[in-house]
């Protein structure tokens, strides 16, 4: 699985997850957020891959390395990320800790069935 695959396959996820709740949660700047709701989202990808599984750590932690080199791009410190996605982590953490065995299951079957190239 590539990594831009993998990217869009938890993305897809963990908006599924949250109901987009990362994004309304998130105060507004004059980048609109963008880095911070980026990183937020990465943190609840990891968290949501963790879970489901299909990944291996190495695989995780590469994908959050290349995440964090990115978001340099935004203007955004290590530093920052490194705190927007483990806010992210935390959510997801306390929204699955809610969930039902049944949601959690069907959230996982939802993420392993999306095709290729979504």
């Amino acid at each position: 699985m590539t990594t831009v695959r993998a990217f869009q396959t938890i993305s897809f996820c963990c908006l599924l997850l949250t109901g987009g709740a990362v994004f309304a949660q998130t105060p507004v700047d004059p980048m609109g957020g963008m880095g911070e709701k980026l990183a937020k989202l990465g943190g609840q990808m990891h968290v949501a891959a963790k879970k489901c599984g299909g990944y291996t750590e190495e695989q995780l932690e590469k994908m959050k390395a290349e995440q964090r080199k990115n978001s340099a791009n935004l203007a955004m410190t290590e530093e920052a990320f490194d705190k927007a996605f483990a806010e992210g982590e935390r959510l997801l953490e306390e929204r699955w800790k809610n969930m039902s065995s049944a949601e959690r299951a069907a959230a996982c079957e939802e993420m392993k069935s999306i095709p290729d190239g979504v």
